[in-house]
């Protein structure tokens, strides 16, 4: 019999930047775990995000920041980079997350393809060559909520990740009661753990899905950066100085993602005014879980967006049909082979012991006398059956 499917998966007239990442990048962090009134195992398509991240060399791209310029600095960034032809530089505003947090950055925009990047102020597991290769130096000011208090500045060593996203196509098995995934064919290559230096992606990488309704811009092919830096914000923003050119949000979809690595934030307005960055940082967990984590957000935006529907600011899934099968079973015999050996066995031993008994009782009556002894009954009996006994006994 034939089933109807739909896919979660927006077809290629979906408009990515026209959905409303605000309500759907609200909805991810709170994502419970949904079950199904149906039972048994079902075999679908499914499709898999895969982030390949690694640290940008300094060599590659740098900011440099200026000294009391309300955060404004030089940007280099190589061919390497941007795909350009040469060197490009300029200036810009760069606000930087307070140590141990994470933010999207507007270099994403500097990678073609489906790249993201971010910027985090903490330390990470690797040797000295490569750091060295990719820490990048920003400047750090801060202000006490004081009226003409100073502008103290410090040096903040950062690391920026780029990663680029991938999409693989596969044959899942799913349990359909729980919503558990049983199989994957072909498996999902499993990452190393140790951070490296990022790469050029892979292949040509490109997707129908980054640039929906014929929409060749980049920004429509960077759809995945607006959850973070257009979706739902926190109420409370940082700021590092009395002038809101510092103050800086952070989305819930950031908050999330800082959490699943480990670097949960808890903002308060306390927190709106941190104090000056002291004391070890926190150690960045590893590229494996790094990875990880940010592929299943952007698996779970769209498939929350395809749940919401196009009319509360996702968009339809795609309509398909499939056959399906199913087994009946009207008899089932169940035979156990150890009773039964036992009961075949006892029946033969007790078939030979009655075959014996009965063939050494036809031996003896063929030999012998039908009658071995005579006792009182059995002269009694005779007497009184035959005549010629019972005259001569009279």
């Amino acid at each position: 019999m034939s089933a109807t499917t739909f896919a979660h998966w927006p077809g290629a007239n979906v408009d990515m930047m026209g959905l409303q990442w605000h309500t759907i990048s609200a909805i991810v962090p709170s994502l419970s775990h949904f079950t199904n009134g149906a039972t048994g195992n079902v075999t679908v398509d499914a499709t898999t995000f895969q982030a390949e991240c690694g640290l940008i060399r300094n060599s590659e791209l740098s900011y440099t920041p200026k000294l009391n310029s309300n955060q404004f600095g030089d940007y280099v960034v190589e061919p390497l980079v941007s795909g350009w032809e040469q060197t490009k530089k300029w200036q810009a505003r760069l606000i930087f997350p307070y140590q141990d947090q994470l933010l999207v950055t507007e270099m994403s925009e500097f990678f073609p393809g489906s790249t993201i990047v971010f910027i985090i102020p903490t330390s990470i597991d690797i040797d000295d060559s490569l750091k060295s290769a990719t820490v990048q130096h920003m400047n750090w000011e801060y202000q006490q909520d004081l009226l003409f208090a100073p502008i103290i500045s410090t040096v903040l060593d950062a690391y920026l990740i780029a990663c680029n996203i991938y999409v693989q196509h596969h044959t899942a098995t799913v349990d359909m009661e729980t919503g558990q995934l049983l199989a994957l064919l072909p498996p999902l290559v499993r990452p190393p753990s140790n951070w490296k230096g990022c790469t050029a992606p892979k292949g040509n990488n490109t997707w129908d899905v980054w640039s929906p309704g014929n929409q060749h811009s980049l920004s429509y092919q960077k759809w995945f950066i607006s959850p973070f830096r257009s979706g739902a914000m926190h109420p409370i923003k940082v700021c590092m100085t009395r002038g809101g050119a510092t103050c800086y949000g952070l989305s819930l979809l950031e908050l999330y993602f800082m959490k699943e690595i480990g670097l949960d934030v808890v903002l308060d307005e306390q927190a709106s005014r941190p104090p000056p960055p002291s004391g070890p940082k926190k150690v960045l967990c590893s590229r494996r879980q790094f990875e990880h984590s940010l592929s299943k957000i952007l698996a779970s935006l769209l498939w929350t967006g395809a749940k919401l529907g196009s009319d509360a600011g996702g968009f339809d899934p795609t309509q398909g049909s499939t056959v399906v099968s199913r087994q009946v079973i009207k008899w089932h015999l169940n035979i156990n082979s150890w009773p039964l050996a036992v009961a075949l066995t006892a029946s033969l031993a007790m078939l030979i012991l009655s075959i014996c008994m009965s063939g050494d009782m036809l031996c003896r009556q063929k030999d012998g006398m039908p009658i071995d002894s005579a006792g009182v009954l059995q002269i009694i009996w005779l007497t009184n059956r035959l005549r010629v006994l019972k005259e001569k006994t009279s």
